[in-house]
């Protein structure tokens, strides 16, 4: 259970898995149902209904993905977003998201936080910055 998705914790944008581990990502949410699009064009759309949610999954963070989504590894376990002004903290000047890992999974800036899957990272970069992490070419 523990990698089951929960469609309250989805956002459209957010990149998850089906059964087979293939990626693909939210382009829409209904009471019932998630809309997922497989290509990344926007061109061939799935829909997950009723027991057919069961086989979808997030996607574990790891420190290839947290690269591929942009972040730079600081040191060993202190990976943190790329030095880009708009995740700057403009009151403190340092980093407004950063990540740790300390050895039983990432944490959220000061270790309490943890954060499981990249759906969960995406959700907290918008709450805080207004706008999508993606994955980068």
């Amino acid at each position: 259970m523990e990698n089951q998705l929960k469609a309250t914790g989805l956002r459209i944008g957010n990149f998850i898995n089906d059964n087979n581990n293939f990626t693909m990502q939210v382009v829409g949410l209904f009471k019932d149902e998630v809309l997922l699009d497989f290509d990344g064009n926007q061109g061939d759309f799935f829909v997950y209904t009723g027991k057919e949610l069961e086989l979808l999954k997030p996607i574990h963070l790891t420190e290839d993905i947290l690269v591929k989504l942009g972040f730079e590894i600081d040191s060993v376990d202190r990976p943190i977003l790329h030095a880009d002004y708009k995740v700057i903290n403009p009151i403190t000047h340092d980093y407004m998201i950063e990540l740790k890992n300390v050895g039983t999974g990432w944490f959220y800036r000061n270790g309490y936080f943890k954060i499981d899957y990249v759906h969960q990272l995406q959700n907290l970069y918008f709450a805080l910055c207004g706008e999508e992490l993606t994955f980068k070419n």
